[in-house]
């Protein structure tokens, strides 16, 4: 894939691509990096869209690397490819894009080179003055002469300067094509001439000696700018007739590069005395404002380490990564912030003392010195064992003679190499942790807080988030205090390292988690935890600032960054932000969520290992997409359900649906079933009926639990018959034993509770998007066709934008999502009872030592983090204590490695 020029630059100056094509029968394949080439947003120049602040937004490389997922994937499917290994390249910025896709797509690519990557000049990990120490360094092992003329030289040249006439001296000095207006001209474009000597001082010439030469020989003179000049001829050639001091600042690159590094690429270049350059320490005020002014933008400093991983760089990649090599040369500047030893088996480091900027993948040549190929060859021995394994481990292996014949047996994808630097919608059956438990007559799971807390235990704070972590326009800026609450009560401290438990927000409110989810309350008092409850965004409090609820779904551009992906980004910031507040920076994190929740916290653990030690993901549906599970895998665990409760109570609601369509389609038909089922509003079609049954039943099912069991309650009702003996009065004879006889009349809307539709509803026409539906007679229920067609009408006409249904599983994990949890997941707990509807597309087996399974045959939706009780029976009370045992082995392992 491009660097930040044209892809023409890169097309057959690549060695690595086509020597490793042909040498593994691969295929090559170059992609563009976004708004470079000819990769330019639909309808504007290159220029235009980096002067639209909303457009150039969009360029950074979270978005860079999703394109190449997109990519990979749609080609592999192109190809029928799926079984082959894909093998990301890149140098530079090309080369962290490599490293991080592989950390963040470990799916979609089997391994990546990651040539002179500079991964650790973020956020203060390395110091800021290490590229210009390498320099130095250079310059000193070539010339000690020189290496002294060029320190001097930058107070020479400010001596000059501020003489009468001096610019114009030093322009004449210099043969500039432009006079110097002002000494700093001068002095930056021979700092980034010795930088670029040094970077790519690699064989056969060496430009750092080439340039010390020309100092030390002094053909122009014998005074130290006289000498500077002969090492500027040196390095260009006698042809120049003048010099252009812009030379190594090409305005194509820089304007988009310019808005990368004042977006998100943050790198804190500075120096005292201690260089072969002029002293100049990094002022982030200054960069800051030079941004602001250039831009209207703010830098954001730490994205690259909280998106990517932080100042634990080495831990995370040794604890989450595998298969990347780290290739560098110990004469570029740039080495100095890159890896340069073995993480791990899977993770090395391929370095020469004498190597410089992406060397090692440029195109060989005959006259290579033996370093440079050594190097080289070890590379390919470490990709040529990736394969063997790949190839061993392949679920269903193609016997030899034809793995020998195989057209495609690897695609090789340079990633990027860079010089410098169901029915309709409404039907849909819904996710929730505690929506069923509260439509109960009688509620088994109390509100009230257990006797060792209480409400005023609990502080409720706000943190500053950015509406857009990914982005970078002008909206990208607002922000949203997203409301958080913590129990300290239990918690042993940061000098401890105490846990910290941190319960993602699903899709309501934060005031339904607090105080009702026992599995945060017990654990914190058991392991002397901090509770933490983060609310999700746009809901609840958390509403984007001088927005509505309502308003901020209705604006078609605010509501659009209403999803998964912003809301772990969110948790993430906050999680880093209160460690640091607290200084708990080695207090594990243990993230837990239920239903949509429970995904996010196995998806969080997924892409932010770094952040979370752990994760515990209840009746977590992660299977419901892309066809993983077959669309009526809900309805059949549904109808089970009721079949053990009562053949006779599944039979009845089986045949009801054409019995109402019957009374339905009679004169007065709907009036009649009005009546019949005490409806609050009359009926306006049968439809409306089905529906809300469609959903009673889903949801007593989903929330089948004890002690009441409100299936066994609705079948009772059905059987019992008490509202008469046709097949209509036993059915509302099981809506009034679910709701008690309390009510006046029955609301169809029951189930679908505004706050939590719209922003679901909007969820679910995005990215949220599950197949459910079932064929005639497969369960108790009438056909429910899923027509994506349809489905996408219904979003499009009520939000405009149609679904992207692959890119849950493009992000998180897709057809082999078993096989991604085991090679790049650890440390996350499913559970999952099996009366769940949602259970059928949970993970039900151990996958791994550490991705474990726990399930229940008798439990329901998320019962297990619910608050427990003394009437619980044995099997939730096994379910949770096997919980608690495997978080603190986790923990126990957790303090040893500290």
């Amino acid at each position: 894939m491009g660097e930040e020029t044209s892809l023409d630059d890169d097309v057959g100056s690549i060695g690595f691509m086509p020597e490793n094509s042909r040498r593994f029968g691969a295929l090559e394949l170059y992609i563009e990096h976004r708004y470079y080439g000819k990769s330019i947003p639909h309808g504007f120049t290159g220029e235009e869209s980096l002067e639209n602040a909303t457009i150039r937004g969009y360029l950074n490389s979270a978005q860079a690397i999703a394109d190449y997922a997109e990519i990979i994937i749609n080609l592999k499917k192109n190809l029928s490819a799926d079984s082959s290994p894909v093998i990301v390249v890149g140098g530079s910025y090309g080369g962290m894009l490599a490293a991080w896709f592989r950390l963040k797509y470990p799916h979609i690519a089997m391994g990546a080179l990651a040539s002179s990557a500079p991964i650790l000049y973020f956020d203060d990990i390395v110091p800021h003055n290490s590229y210009d120490v390498v320099v130095t360094k250079d310059f000193q092992e070539v010339s000690w002469s020189c290496y002294d003329t060029v320190k001097r030289s930058w107070s020479e040249i400010d001596r000059v300067a501020a003489k009468p006439n001096g610019l114009s001296e030093l322009s004449k000095k210099f043969k500039t094509c432009k006079p110097i207006k002002k000494a700093s001209e001068l002095k930056d474009y021979l700092e980034y001439m010795d930088s670029v000597a040094a970077q790519y001082n690699s064989p056969p010439d060496y430009p750092v000696t080439a340039v010390c030469k020309g100092i030390d020989g002094g053909a122009n003179g014998t005074d130290i700018l006289g000498r500077i000049f002969s090492g500027v001829i040196a390095y260009h050639g006698e042809s120049r007739k003048c010099y252009d001091l812009n030379d190594f600042l090409s305005t194509d690159k820089l304007s988009a590069w310019d808005w990368q590094t004042c977006s998100e690429l943050v790198t804190p270049f500075g120096r005292g005395n201690e260089t072969i350059f002029q002293a100049s320490p990094f002022d982030y005020n200054k960069y800051k404002d030079s941004c602001m002014k250039k831009f209207g933008v703010e830098p954001r400093p730490h994205s690259a380490t909280t998106y990517y991983g932080g100042q634990h760089i080495k831990m995370i990649l040794k604890r989450f990564g595998s298969n990347i090599i780290f290739t560098n040369g110990l004469l570029d500047p740039y080495s100095n912030s890159g890896m340069l030893e073995n993480i791990s088996d899977t993770i090395l480091a391929v370095y020469t003392k004498e190597g410089s900027h992406c060397l090692d993948i440029m195109p060989a040549s005959a006259d290579d010195p033996k370093w440079l190929t050594a190097q080289r060859n070890k590379t390919v021995e470490v990709i040529k064992w990736w394969f063997h394994k790949y190839y061993n481990d392949l679920p269903i292996r193609a016997p030899r003679s034809f793995q020998a014949t195989l057209w495609l047996p690897c695609l090789c994808i340079l990633l990027l190499f860079v010089t410098f630097t169901c029915a309709l919608q409404p039907g849909r059956p819904r996710l929730g942790v505690r929506r069923g438990y509260k439509n109960r007559a009688q509620n088994s799971h109390s509100q009230s807080l257990p006797a060792t807390s209480t409400k005023n235990d609990y502080q409720t704070f706000y943190y500053d988030q950015p509406l857009d972590h990914f982005n970078y326009q002008p909206e990208s800026y607002i922000t949203f205090r997203q409301r958080y609450i913590v129990n300290f009560t239990h918690w042993g401290g940061a000098k401890k390292a105490a846990p910290i438990f941190v319960y993602l927000g699903g899709e309501s409110t934060s005031d339904d988690d607090v105080g009702s989810t026992g599995f945060m309350i017990d654990n914190a008092r058991r392991f002397g935890g901090l509770e933490v409850y983060a609310e999700h965004r746009f809901y609840g409090q958390s509403i984007p600032h001088g927005f509505t609820r309502e308003g901020a779904l209705k604006n078609a551009t605010i509501r659009g960054y209403l999803n998964s992906n912003q809301a772990l980004a969110d948790y993430a910031e906050l999680i880093v932000s209160l460690k640091k507040n607290l200084l708990a920076d080695s207090s594990p994190v243990f993230v837990a969520g239920g239903s949509y929740s429970g995904e996010l916290a196995a998806w969080f653990r997924l892409k932010y290992p770094h952040i979370a030690m752990g994760a515990l993901a209840s009746s977590a549906p992660i299977l419901y997409f892309d066809d993983l599970v077959p669309p009526n895998s809900y309805y059949v665990v549904v109808t089970q359900d009721f079949q053990e409760a009562s053949w006779s109570c599944y039979e009845t609601v089986k045949s009801s649906w054409s019995e109402i369509d019957r009374v339905a389609a009679k004169p007065n038909g709907l009036s009649k079933l009005s009546k019949k089922f005490k409806t609050c509003k009359p009926l306006k079609k049968a439809s409306d009926l089905k529906e809300y049954l469609n959903s009673l039943y889903s949801v007593v099912a989903q929330y089948d639990s004890p002690p009441d069991y409100p299936v066994t309650t609705v079948c009772g009702g059905i059987d019992g018959g008490a509202n008469g003996t046709d097949i209509l009065g036993r059915i509302f004879s099981g809506v009034v034993a679910y709701y008690g006889e309390s009510k006046k009349c029955y609301d169809l809307g029951e189930f679908f509770s505004s706050e939590i539709l719209d922003g679901w509803d909007w969820q679910t026409c995005n990215e949220e998007v599950t197949i459910i539906g079932c064929g005639p007679n497969e369960t108790m229920f009438p056909e429910i066709s899923y027509d994506y067609k349809d489905y996408r009408d219904y979003c499009v006409n009520k939000f405009g934008v149609e679904p992207a249904p692959h890119w849950v599983t493009t992000y998180y994990g897709g057809e082999q999502i078993k096989r991604v949890l085991h090679k790049f997941g650890s440390n996350i707990i499913f559970t999952n009872g099996l009366r769940d509807p949602y259970s059928s597309a949970g993970i039900l087996e151990d996958i791994s030592d550490t991705l474990v399974a726990v399930t229940a045959k008798n439990g329901s939706h998320t019962v297990d983090i619910l608050l427990a009780s003394e009437d619980d029976p044995d099997w939730l009370v096994d379910q949770r204590l096997k919980v608690t045992k495997i978080i603190e082995q986790w923990f126990n392992k957790y303090y040893k490695d500290l």
